[in-house]
């Protein structure tokens, strides 16, 4: 409860395997949020939604009335990070997991994107979400 609203929200991770499949995704997160917005009118979306903000999903997302809680926006996975590595090394940096709002003042920064006493705690960056603004 913030401000003495309801405030839902959604942890996610959408599907790694293609655009195509995630711009479905897309829609039905869409869908379900603007269906519960009367029970409650503010959303906050989190997760790992494997698309940068240059994605048809994420521009569907956008567009449909979620927006980017980063005042900032860093990149949260990459090659600058050893563990992502496994991947390969020629793995592009970029932003792909994204805290949203949905009619939400909210502020949102990516952290852990360096090691945390000498340790990588994962191989994507995390992201800090202050919702008491």
């Amino acid at each position: 409860d913030v401000k003495g609203e309801c405030l839902g929200l959604l942890s996610l991770h959408l599907s790694y395997q293609n655009s195509k499949v995630r711009q479905q995704e897309a829609k039905w997160l869409l869908d379900w949020v603007k269906k519960n917005e009367t029970s409650c009118p503010r959303w906050l979306v989190v997760g790992d939604f494997n698309a940068d903000e240059r994605d048809p999903e994420m521009k569907a997302l956008f567009k449909g009335g979620l927006r980017s809680l980063y005042q900032e926006q860093k990149p949260t996975i990459g090659a600058f990070n050893p563990i992502r590595r496994i991947y390969g090394n020629n793995i592009a940096s970029k932003t792909i997991d994204w805290a949203l709002g949905w009619n939400l003042d909210a502020e949102a920064a990516v952290v852990l994107d360096t090691p945390y006493q000498g340790e990588w705690v994962s191989d994507h960056a995390g992201v800090l979400i202050n919702v008491a603004k």
